[in-house]
């Protein structure tokens, strides 16, 4: 999103390209999981699938622990049911998410905590927050 480069590019000045890239990147696509709770959005498939995608590349293998822990979130994900505008348009699910995504971000940049660790929660957080804006859902 326009607000995750904008604040990427402010925050973050000193990372490599390609590390703002994927905090850019992740925080896109934490900006449009509110809408993970439609009922028939293909986003529920391509989360799946990101998850899918970074288990693979945690565990470093195809082992049975990366298939049961793609297996079980991409069913959470997947068949999750929400009413739409519900639980994922709160400030409270922004606030996980983007903490979840922070996390996984500073490891896959192997950054330790440190003072990254709040630009890189702004950065993903206001592109979530923003989204619950252009809704005009904006709930605690």
């Amino acid at each position: 999103s326009v607000i995750s480069i904008l604040l990427a590019k402010l925050l973050l000045a000193s990372l490599s390209f390609s590390q703002v890239t994927l905090v850019v990147i992740l925080s896109t696509i934490v900006g449009l999981l509110p809408d993970v709770d439609l009922p028939r959005t293909e986003l529920r498939i391509i989360i799946s699938l990101i998850i899918a995608a970074f288990a693979f590349l945690w565990f470093d293998s195809l082992s049975l622990e990366a298939i049961l822990f793609v297996f079980a979130t991409s069913s959470l994900v997947y068949v999750l049911p929400t009413k739409h505008r519900e639980v994922t348009h709160t400030v409270r699910f922004c606030l996980v998410s983007s903490m979840l995504a922070t996390i996984l971000i500073l490891v896959m940049l192997s950054l330790s905590l440190t003072l990254y660790t709040t630009r890189i929660f702004i950065v993903v957080f206001a592109s979530c927050f923003s989204h619950l804006l252009l809704d005009n859902e904006v709930k605690l």
